[in-house]
């Protein structure tokens, strides 16, 4: 019996779409520092994708928000709530963008929880 190599490693995979760059890797970095309840690293872990946020790349669009709502709950653990609310907010303005997507209902239940402004 042929004996075979081991796996490459596992790396994030980059699309890039013109002025549009999804980076699976800063939503699966950011989602693994709120589970371990770290919400600066998962703010920090979101910065490269800020410039393709809420972008429409087809078939993408849908993730192309993940990252605003990740942003949005890393603000709310950290106790920033109007930081949190003005992200929610961002993806609760584009109701045609975010069609048939459960990030919209998400931010729209997450921003119901925060605490109420002051």
């Amino acid at each position: 019996m042929a004996q075979s190599s081991p796996p490459a490693p596992v790396r994030a995979r980059q699309y890039d779409f013109g002025p549009y760059r999804l980076e699976a890797g800063t939503r699966v970095r950011a989602t693994i520092a709120l589970a371990a309840r770290q919400p600066e690293d998962a703010v920090r872990s979101l910065e490269p994708a800020a410039a393709g946020e809420l972008g429409l790349v087809v078939p993408f669009e849908y993730g192309m928000a993940l990252p605003v709502y990740l942003r949005g709950l890393a603000h709310a653990a950290a106790g920033r709530d109007d930081e949190a609310r003005r992200e929610f907010a961002r993806i609760e303005s584009r109701p045609g963008l975010l069609k048939n997507s459960l990030i919209r209902p998400l931010a729209a239940q997450a921003s119901a929880r925060l605490r109420p402004p002051q």
